[in-house]
């Protein structure tokens, strides 16, 4: 018969169309499928990729900025953080993840990190309107190595390029 396609707003609401049977498959990122997977019981991630798209901060052209925080970035991965991360935040092996805290000096001074706070588990809101997420933990952690603090800042994906062009956000 016809084949029809449905565009949904959200992950969770997309994957409960599988779940209640009212879709056969979802097409969206990896790291929100595996946590929507992760947490229900029902879903099944198939092997097939459509594209390899990671994902990546961006900064102002030229700014000094990205070279630091790519070498704070690739000593934390040798470190095996990515696997720490995806522990933490998709599989949410110890329970409900917390930001890490901002309790170092940040000599360097503050970056003014904009995002999207719609997809579990890279940015959203948790309870009690507290930030959380895979993307802006790793911020926070590649921020403690290069010792600034981090100024978090929601704003609607469409902002977050403009935002950064315009420098009212470094990352």
């Amino acid at each position: 018969g016809p084949q029809k396609m449905d565009v949904y707003s959200s992950v969770p609401d997309s994957t409960a169309s599988v779940v209640y049977k009212k879709s056969d498959v979802v097409i969206s990122d990896l790291p929100l499928l595996e946590a929507a997977a992760a947490k229900n019981s029902e879903l099944v991630i198939l092997p097939e990729r459509f594209i390899d798209d990671p994902y990546g901060y961006g900064f102002q052209k030229g700014s000094p900025l990205r070279d630091e925080f790519n070498k704070a970035m690739a000593k934390l991965k040798a470190e095996g953080f990515d696997e720490k991360m995806h522990d933490k935040w998709i599989e949410k092996s110890g329970g409900e993840p917390e930001l890490i805290k901002q309790d170092w000096e940040g000599k360097n001074g503050t970056l003014r990190y904009w995002f999207d706070a719609a997809g579990d588990p890279m940015a959203y809101l948790g309870e009690g309107g507290q930030f959380k997420g895979m993307a802006i933990d790793y911020v926070l952690h590649i921020a403690k190595e290069m010792d600034y603090r981090v100024d978090l800042h929601e704003c609607d994906f469409d902002g977050t390029v403009p935002a950064v062009i315009s420098g009212k956000a470094d990352i």
